[in-house]
């Protein structure tokens, strides 16, 4: 090979490392996103500022917008009719069905985890309750869903635990405003949380199949009871039925 040519494989390669660098780009948007979401930091109704992401992230917008269009294509953000993109912000009956579609998938996924985890499992658990316990933990909600995905993440589906993820990252808002307005809901959901660490340390499915359904039907009632009440903030709320067509 001639000094200063390049071969077309030398090329090829660089190639390659910006497709990479691109793909880089668009999962760190994604991430940033999610997280922001997971955290509160954005709220169900709230717009996502393209350039201040990409400014923040040192990534041009075109990546950005990629990460945004993903997860519209997931239901998390939606696009207004000003092409906006803003957090989805469900209604009553929509919350309500995700909770319904939830319910087998975390059923199934933490009572395989029992079955088939590696016993470490039982001390990342142990070690995230007792994370969650400290309530002047600044980021207590974020170990929450950290909890949650660690114990499904034990069923080895991978595929499973991404579609938890998703309907969660979806609804969990709901439930840390509940957290924060009701003492006795975070109370008597911490105790399913510790029981929860039990029945995995115990091996007993048939406890965490229980558990896992009052978590969640705790969980219902209470995000059902707010909106019907109608003590959510505005970010928080969408159109709602009236009382005669919520379910």
């Amino acid at each position: 090979m001639q000094h200063g040519v390049r071969s077309p494989r030398y090329r090829g390669g660089n190639t390659v490392v910006k497709r990479a660098s691109a793909r880089s780009a668009v999962g760190d948007a994604v991430e940033d996103l999610r997280s922001q979401i997971m955290s509160g930091e954005l709220r169900p109704g709230d717009a996502v500022a393209e350039e201040e992401l990409a400014e923040r992230l040192g990534i041009s917008r075109t990546p950005v917008r990629e990460a945004i269009g993903r997860l519209v294509s997931e239901g998390i953000l939606t696009k207004d009719d000003n092409r906006t993109a803003r957090v989805f912000r469900p209604s009553l009956d929509e919350l309500l069905e995700i909770y319904e579609i939830r319910l087998p998938l975390e059923v199934m996924a933490a009572t395989r985890a029992v079955e088939e985890a590696p016993d470490e499992l039982c001390g990342t658990l142990g070690e995230q309750f007792a994370y969650l316990c400290d309530e002047s933990a600044p980021d207590r909600f974020t170990m929450h869903e950290r909890f949650h995905l660690a114990l499904f993440a034990g069923s080895g589906r991978d595929h499973l635990v991404e579609i938890i993820a998703g309907l969660r990252l979806k609804s969990e808002p709901y439930v840390r405003f509940a957290a924060q307005v009701d003492a006795r809901f975070r109370e008597r959901s911490q105790a399913q949380h510790a029981a929860m660490v039990e029945a995995m340390a115990e091996r007993d499915r048939k406890r965490m199949e229980r558990l896992v359904r009052q978590h969640l039907k705790n969980t219902t009632d209470k995000v059902t009871e707010l909106l019907r009440e109608n003590v959510w903030p505005p970010s928080l709320t969408a159109s709602r039925a009236s009382p005669g067509q919520q379910r």
